[in-house]
């Protein structure tokens, strides 16, 4: 049975998800190392920014297990505040692999890049895809 669980990870990560559909990759420890395809909003279009830089904040909700949203500081000093709006359960996709990935991946300290879908007329960030 483990063997197959592993065969059904190698598969999904193989392929690429679309614009607005849920993917993950783990390492061989199975530890989440890319979430991506997060947040999706018709009406925002495919207005995707990247980011990369060190986590120096993460706000995480009065459930204490979902994060809420991180600020990202770059190499230049300046600062991001991006937001995360948890993404519902569809299917039979693993939600313990994003909540867990998102905790680990927004740790302060840890460096990260990404695409935030930028939305709305105060230019919005909102997490969609992060490693």
């Amino acid at each position: 049975m483990r063997k197959m669980a592993i065969s059904c990870v190698a598969i999904f990560v193989a392929a690429a998800p679309a614009f607005g559909e849920l993917g993950f990759k783990q390492d061989r420890d199975h530890q989440t190392t890319e979430l991506s395809g997060l947040y999706s909003d018709s009406r925002c279009g495919k207005n995707l920014v990247s980011f990369s830089g060190k986590i120096v904040r993460r706000d995480i909700d009065r459930d204490e297990l979902t994060v809420t949203r991180f600020v990202v500081e770059s190499a230049d000093g300046t600062r991001r505040t991006i937001g995360v709006i948890f993404p519902d359960y569809r299917g039979n996709f693993p939600y313990q692999v994003v909540q867990n990935g998102l905790k680990r991946l927004t740790k302060p300290g840890r460096m990260v890049s990404g695409r935030v879908l930028v939305c709305g007329p105060g230019r919005i960030e909102t997490l969609e895809e992060i490693h």
